[in-house]
């Protein structure tokens, strides 16, 4: 199967009716309001993520403990990767229309071995911002945070 078509599906693949389904494998682990499982169409070998159970499109949505029961997952995700072997990972989450997220329904990706970029910022010459450029930009965002 391919991506494409798995994305033709009309429930949502990471909600409780679908992960519950008897033919569901890809569930490692469930607990703590969010659960650990295989990526099915994975970047790389031993592609991890962990959703949330609830049905949630945005990071800023999640409740106080669905935020933390993700996060417990995440870094049991981390400890079995690094139990097969794996030196690296990236997390990456994406969110809003621009990131290339095709699924509405937070997930977090735990990615072993792979550097995670866009092709506009993999090179080395990206800019290095001067210091009076990085801490004007340091007071905007210490304002936003009423600092």
């Amino acid at each position: 199967m391919r991506y494409e078509d798995l994305m033709k599906v009309r429930s949502c693949p990471f909600c409780p009716k679908r992960l519950n389904d008897p033919d569901c494998h890809q569930v490692i682990y469930q607990a703590n309001k969010a659960a650990l499982m295989v990526n099915r169409a994975p970047y790389v070998k031993d592609h991890l993520m962990v959703v949330p159970l609830r049905h949630v499109t945005s990071v800023e949505s999640l409740t106080q403990a669905e935020s933390q029961g993700t996060r417990k997952l995440v870094m049991r995700a981390v400890s079995l990767l690094k139990k097969r072997g794996h030196k690296a990972y990236s997390i990456l989450v994406r969110q809003g229309k621009d990131s290339g997220k095709s699924v509405q329904h937070v997930h977090v990706h735990v990615i072993p071995d792979v550097v995670v970029t866009d092709k506009e910022h993999a090179s080395a010459e990206r800019p290095v911002m001067t210091e009076r450029k990085l801490n004007g930009l340091v007071r905007i965002y210490q304002k936003l945070l009423d600092i």
